[in-house]
């Protein structure tokens, strides 16, 4: 059922979820966990009638001892959900029968160490660099929030200075065998970013006849990604920062200045900024889950300000006199 669903590497992934509308690569990203993960396990030779919520409690309680990391069990259990729902629902191959693995409670993810950055520390950083190309590489990540993929595949029609903004309508897409094409931004969700003055001043100097802001040495397209790290891990050295720090880490830097330093920015604008959606009908701060559980983390300056703010209104309030 499920290559029914997938299809196979020998017909391109071409079955039900493509004739759907699935991108080949998700269901490619699929067919990679359930081959890992369950084709070869007893879990996938077993009858549909024998699928209970015992026996999907006791695959993930293996998968658990086999030392699989929380998130890779999760990703499992998302794509056998799929799987039984389609069968169940979408195309009604087996309708008695009830979805087990939705039922099995998994322990979730941790949420990841990350590093952020004070804007202090991080324009300290961007000084310190000489070559005015690794200062524009590192602004980019830093005062844009952009993802690695949305910079690698930035090109100078992306920036419109006159405007203050950058068109983020493009991005690399990475293939599992190292293969790089250009398509949309994650979710097919293209944005304008707002881009303030001082990245201005950084992007201009880098404007060449290429079309790539960082273009590979012979050719004007993006350059690959291990090339790409290499740059990135040049730089973070030569600039004095963390060497655990990653081009993520200035994503998150970058949102957390405008949550907590930024209180005239709306949640909607913030989101819409940083290519998030904002059209979830069920909760009162569309989108807010989001980033307060991969985006946000302490930043001792907004610290200084609450203090400061907080001190204000209790002053404010005390008795004159």
């Amino acid at each position: 059922w499920f290559d029914d669903l997938a299809g196979t590497k020998a017909n391109g992934f071409h079955g039900r979820w493509a004739e759907d509308g699935m991108k080949a690569q998700t269901i490619s990203v699929k067919f990679s966990r359930y081959n890992a993960h369950v084709r070869t396990a007893y879990f996938g030779w077993l009858p549909l009638q024998h699928l209970d919520v015992d026996a999907a409690r006791a695959f993930f309680r293996m998968m658990n001892e086999a030392v699989r990391s929380k998130a890779t069990i999760k990703d499992v259990q998302g794509v056998l959900v799929k799987v039984m729902n389609d069968a169940i629902d979408t195309y009604e191959k087996v309708p008695n029968l009830r979805n087990p693995f939705s039922k099995v409670k998994l322990e979730t993810p941790d949420v990841r160490e990350a590093i952020a950055l004070s804007p202090k520390d991080a324009m300290a950083a961007i000084r310190k660099l000489k070559d005015p190309e690794d200062q524009a590489f590192l602004g980019l990540f830093l005062l844009a929030g952009l993802r690695l993929s949305e910079h690698m595949a930035m090109t100078k029609e992306q920036i419109d200075f006159d405007r203050g903004v950058i068109v983020v309508d493009r991005a690399v897409k990475f293939g599992r065998t190292g293969h790089q094409e250009i398509g949309l931004p994650k979710g097919d969700k293209t944005r304008v970013a707002a881009m303030c003055p001082t990245l201005a001043s950084l992007l201009r100097p880098i404007i060449s006849a290429n079309d790539h802001l960082f273009s590979a040495a012979s050719l004007d397209q993006p350059r690959m990604k291990k090339l790409v790290y290499g740059t990135w891990r040049r730089i973070v050295k030569e600039a004095g920062l963390p060497a655990e720090l990653e081009p993520r880490d200035c994503r998150l830097s970058h949102n957390s200045w405008l949550e907590k330093f930024c209180p005239k920015v709306s949640l909607s604008t913030r989101l819409e900024h940083m290519g998030h959606s904002v059209n979830r009908s069920n909760s009162e701060h569309k989108g807010l889950t989001v980033n307060v559980r991969n985006y946000t983390r302490f930043l001792s300056g907004a610290q200084d300000i609450l203090r400061k703010e907080l001190e204000r209104v209790v002053r404010a309030a005390e008795p004159k006199g």
